[in-house]
């Protein structure tokens, strides 16, 4: 079994334990051919981890509540293509209005607004996405984590591969730095990492 294989067998079972609501979100498997017909449109081709991931979920539905890194919905790849062109079309506009920022990055990743390839793959918000970066500066890794946020002029390197990102919250849930928070009524609000803010934990409901 792969390290993806394994990380999302964790989620599943963390998930259907103690938010089933949230395990209902995730869309099945993607078709080989529905991968293609993306890497075509994106003119790109995916790293193998987050191909074998693809295989596993096509990401979550559309709109549906944040699991990833308790704020973050893994995108379908429809919503990823569509995504990139939206950033693409943006970075256009700046550029033609000569508003383009100069922006900060750590070693590895490009000190850009946005490249073409970088592929949004899970977001929090139209404007902080996580993409894959498959175009990273010296020193980097082909297929790593780059977090986008529009809003600021720093660009942040999450994970260096999309296996690494995923078995890190995997891992989390492992270890019991997640938990699901639900209202008096038993309604499921989100998910938080206690691991960030232990001293919190105690007034959390846990499923």
């Amino acid at each position: 079994m792969s390290t993806i294989e394994a990380s999302w067998k964790q989620i599943e079972r963390w998930l259907e334990t103690h938010a089933e609501e949230l395990l209902d979100e995730l869309e099945p498997p993607a078709p080989p051919s529905r991968i293609e017909r993306a890497e075509e449109a994106l003119g790109i081709v995916f790293p193998l981890d987050f191909r074998t991931s693809l295989l596993i979920h096509d990401g979550q539905r559309p709109r549906s509540p944040s699991i990833f890194d308790t704020h973050y919905c893994l995108l379908p790849l429809k919503e990823s293509v569509e995504t990139r062109r939206i950033l693409l079309d943006t970075v256009a506009t700046l550029r033609s209005g000569g508003a383009l920022m100069e922006m900060k990055a750590p070693p590895g990743v490009q000190s850009v607004w946005f490249d073409e390839k970088w592929i949004p793959m899970a977001e929090a918000g139209i404007r902080d996405q996580l993409c894959l970066d498959l175009a990273p500066d010296s020193g980097g890794r082909i297929g790593q984590v780059v977090r986008y946020v529009g809003d600021e002029q720093r660009r942040y390197l999450i994970a260096n591969s999309f296996e690494e990102w995923l078995d890190a919250f995997a891992t989390k849930l492992g270890a019991g730095q997640i938990r699901a928070r639900r209202d008096r009524d038993g309604e499921l609000i989100g998910l938080r990492d206690i691991s960030k803010s232990p001293g919190d934990a105690a007034d959390e409901d846990d499923a």
